[in-house]
């Protein structure tokens, strides 16, 4: 299922109150943030920090109509397209080698780094089990993986955080893929490090077909072996264009996972897995069907 791109546009909000939500959509919508205005029938879309050059986070408060960025317009085309997931993500790595150079230019050295140092390299194998948790949901709710598993197999996703484009476009491609994965009776479980009012945005921008738990200080991550520090160049770019990561996670650490993907069968035998420094990558849906119908001993996609 294709995703709608919004048409609204940005620039800062005048201090009259935001209109309040009046509908949902029933496609998923292009942000978390979406609503009706009085005057206008717009989805608001609220981009990550390259993408949303500077704005903070206004956008959650009022939407209002002006020219998009090149960045911004090829954000929204990207998440429009039916293409696969490993192809929107080349699609944003080349807008933002275009349009957002700093950003690319950190990134890059980031990764190198990342992968000189072989992190990630010591996350359990194809093969071995992943390490149990229970971690809290939106509502606070703790969840555990025996109790996630107890319901039929599982896709694991460690993501950055919701402010992450790239993990936005991973999400939307679970969500777009929910009736293919729920007929095996799988579920996707993300975990990122975010308090509760911020994986509760995600959850929504999914309509609530991902399970979105809160790994607090990163120390479910730690335990996986997936633990990345975002360096001062990146953190400085963030602080620059109002990515408020300490206010995010509740703590000034400024570490994330290294974006990871664990297919797990109904025992938590991990399938199939992608762990890679280079965050802009992600396991493609096809892939993680592919694992599936093997595992069931149907015949390959």
């Amino acid at each position: 299922m294709a995703t709608t791109a919004g048409s609204c546009r940005y620039r800062q909000p005048s201090s009259s109150p935001p209109t309040a939500p009046s509908s949902r959509a029933t496609s998923i919508p292009t942000s978390v943030y979406e609503w009706k205005s009085t005057r206008l029938s717009t989805r608001c879309t609220a981009l990550g920090p390259i993408v949303r050059k500077g704005m903070g986070d206004f956008v959650e408060d009022a939407c209002t109509m002006t020219d998009p960025s090149p960045l911004e317009e090829a954000f929204r085309k990207i998440c429009a397209t039916e293409a696969p997931l490993s192809e929107r993500l080349a699609l944003l790595t080349a807008a933002v080698e275009r349009h957002g150079q700093p950003f690319a230019v950190a990134y890059q050295t980031l990764i190198d780094q990342l992968k000189g140092a072989a992190a990630g390299g010591t996350a359990p194998a194809v093969g071995e089990q992943l390490p149990p948790f229970l971690l809290p949901d939106h509502t606070g709710h703790l969840v555990g993986l025996d109790e996630l598993l107890a319901k039929g197999p599982l896709v694991v996703s460690f993501n950055r955080g919701h402010w992450c484009e790239y993990c936005e476009l991973e999400l939307r491609a679970f969500a777009q893929a929910h009736a293919d994965l729920a007929a095996r009776g799988v579920q996707v479980v993300s975990i990122m490090p975010e308090r509760g009012e911020y994986t509760r945005k995600v959850r929504a921008l999914t309509h609530d077909t991902v399970t979105v738990l809160s790994d607090i200080d990163n120390g479910y991550a730690l335990a996986v072996g997936i633990v990345m520090w975002l360096g001062e160049n990146v953190q400085a770019l963030y602080r620059k264009f109002g990515i408020d990561i300490e206010r995010y996670q509740g703590n000034g650490a400024w570490f994330v996972p290294i974006p990871a993907t664990f297919v797990l069968d109904r025992q938590g035998r991990i399938l199939a897995r992608k762990v890679d420094p280079d965050f802009r990558s992600r396991m493609d849906i096809e892939e993680i069907l592919d694992t599936l119908e093997v595992a069931e001993g149907e015949p390959q996609r």
